[in-house]
């Protein structure tokens, strides 16, 4: 890759790890999982300048950025993998999963943030085909699974140290669906898929700043989305498609 630019640097600092790890053991099973880091520990936000102020000093930063040191620092890691598994010839079996965690703070001009954040999630699937005098076929059955939960505050900034506390919250969600497609191809020329998904939302919010009430709550999202979708080829450089799904 390539990266120019102009201009000044701002101050700050960046560490990254980045591993990934694959195999196969040759008799229908293969892997994968990555894990990735990172550490910013600091990074100052210079703000805006007006065209004086950059004409008279292109380095400088905008007096509210100085006067109230702002900045950011963030710290996360997340770990990740996939594994695929044949059953049989025409039977596989796929789970993936990962898990990550973040810490971010920053100080803006009057009010300084942090944010506290872990999330995860689970996938499985089973996917089969076959072929019969009717045609090829395929389908897939699945599910998954997601959670995040953030702990989120916001004080004070004066002058780049942390005052009082003004707003202190949860906020959680949790996903799951599940899904149904199949395919089936009557003719070499012809695929016709049908599908259907679940999907349900958990938000939820809790209030731990009570100094102006409790506003905590929560909602539930449910849905049912089917889809139905043909393919028509001709020749090799031409397909004709339809697809309808909410």
């Amino acid at each position: 890759g390539r990266l120019r630019g102009a201009g000044f640097v701002v101050l700050q600092r960046h560490d990254r790890l980045g591993l990934r790890y694959a195999g196969d053991n040759g008799v229908g099973t293969r892997w994968f999982a990555t894990l990735s880091a990172l550490d910013s520990p600091y990074a100052d936000d210079p703000g805006g300048l007006t065209a004086a102020e950059r004409d008279a000093d292109p380095r400088a930063a905008a007096p509210l950025a100085v006067r109230f040191d702002t900045g950011e620092a963030v710290r996360q890691q997340r770990l990740g993998g996939r594994i695929a598994h044949r059953l049989g010839d025409d039977l596989e079996l796929r789970v993936a999963g990962y898990g990550l965690a973040r810490d971010f703070s920053n100080r803006l001009p009057f009010v300084a943030t942090t944010l506290e954040r872990t999330t995860a999630g689970l996938s499985v699937e089973v996917e089969g085909s076959g072929a019969a005098a009717m045609g090829a076929w395929r389908w897939v059955l699945g599910a998954d699974a997601d959670g995040q939960r953030d702990t989120r505050a916001r004080y004070r900034n004066l002058f780049g140290e942390r005052g009082a506390r003004t707003a202190w919250q949860d906020e959680d969600v949790d996903a799951l669906g599940v899904f149904a497609l199949g395919l089936w191809s009557p003719r070499d020329d012809l695929d016709l898929e049908l599908g259907v998904r679940y999907d349900r939302v958990d938000i939820a919010f809790g209030d731990r700043y009570l100094a102006d009430g409790d506003d905590s709550g929560g909602r539930r999202f449910e849905q049912v989305s089917p889809s139905l979708g043909l393919v028509w080829r001709q020749g090799d450089a031409t397909a004709w498609f339809a697809r309808a799904a909410t």
